[in-house]
């Protein structure tokens, strides 16, 4: 966790261009990391359910009029917990320096499926969605956050990140890998 966070800052340092802006990345990187710690220690480590995982995450920028989430409420590892917390916030602050967060009119779906079936190679496909928002070009060079979005998931739960940069927002589709149970 502690060379998570040394990373973290590290690379929250290289993208930003004034101490102010360093500041307030890192401040919200490490409030998301605090939320889903929270988060597990309620349940003593065991996990946390996507539903409240989801909530939290958006609470800062997210209100009734501008968000919505829905799927069944699926218990998460805690690994999967701490990874998926820390893609929603990145997620969401873009949404809210750039996306659908950022205009009046503009929205954030977050969706996901549970699993057909419950063998070895389950997943949770969980979806984010910005409409509203002007067409969206993909940046010329990822950053942290956005870098952090789709390696994170592959690199340490083995699932998949496809994000896509459209007419309509920002769309990502993750795939996660569940334990059964």
């Amino acid at each position: 966790m502690l060379a998570r966070v040394a990373t973290m800052v590290m690379q929250t340092r290289e993208g930003s261009g004034t101490l102010d802006q360093f500041v307030k990345a890192l401040d919200g990187r490490i409030q998301s990391m605090a939320a889903a710690h929270s988060l597990l220690s309620q349940s003593r480590w065991q996990g946390s359910g996507i539903n409240t995982l989801v909530r939290d995450q958006l609470a800062p920028y997210a209100t009734d009029a501008n968000a919505s989430i829905g799927g069944p409420d699926i218990m998460l590892a805690a690994a999967t917990t701490q990874a998926l917390a820390m893609v929603l916030h990145e997620l969401v602050t873009n949404a809210a320096k750039y996306g659908a967060l950022s205009i009046p009119g503009g929205h954030v779906s977050v969706t996901w499926e549970k699993p057909s079936t419950w063998d070895s190679i389950a997943k949770l496909t969980v979806i984010w969605r910005e409409t509203g928002c002007t067409s969206v070009a993909a940046p010329t060079q990822f950053g942290f956050g956005t870098s952090l979005i789709r390696d994170l998931i592959p690199h340490e739960l083995g699932g998949s990140v496809d994000l896509a940069f459209g007419a309509q927002g920002v769309c990502c589709r993750i795939e996660v890998p569940l334990e059964r149970p």
